[in-house]
C-alpha cells in the first residue's frame, strides 16, 4: 500500500475512535441548559460593579492644546547662541553712504 493509503487508513482509525468516546449531542445539550441563573446574575453584577470602579476613578481629560501653541519638545536644539543673524533678512540692494569708498 503507498503512503497515501496508509494514512487515509490510520486517520480513519483515529476518527472511529474520537467518535466512539464522543458524547451523545443531546447529552452535552441536556448539561448546558442546567441551572446557571444564580452564577450568571453574580457575573453581572460582578461586571457592573468593575465597571463603576474603573469609569469612576478615571483620570480627568487632559486640556486640549491648540496647534499654534505646540512646541516640539526638541525645537530648543534649533536655537543657537547668535540666532538674530538666522532671524533677520539682509539689505541686498540698499547702499548706505559709509559704505561708498
Amino acid at each position: 500500500m503507498n503512503d497515501d493509503g496508509r494514512l487515509r487508513d490510520l486517520f480513519g482509525h483515529v476518527r472511529n475512535e474520537d467518535a466512539a468516546r464522543r458524547p451523545a449531542f443531546e447529552t452535552v445539550a441536556a448539561r448546558r441548559r442546567g441551572p446557571g441563573l444564580p452564577g450568571s446574575s453574580a457575573t453581572v453584577v460582578l461586571l457592573a460593579l468593575g465597571a463603576l470602579v474603573t469609569f469612576s476613578t478615571a483620570e480627568p481629560p487632559r486640556p486640549v492644546v491648540s496647534i499654534a501653541e505646540w512646541r516640539s519638545p526638541t525645537a530648543f536644539l534649533l536655537e543657537t547662541a547668535d540666532d538674530t543673524l538666522l532671524r533677520d533678512l539682509p539689505d541686498i540692494g540698499r547702499i548706505d553712504e559709509g559704505d561708498i569708498p
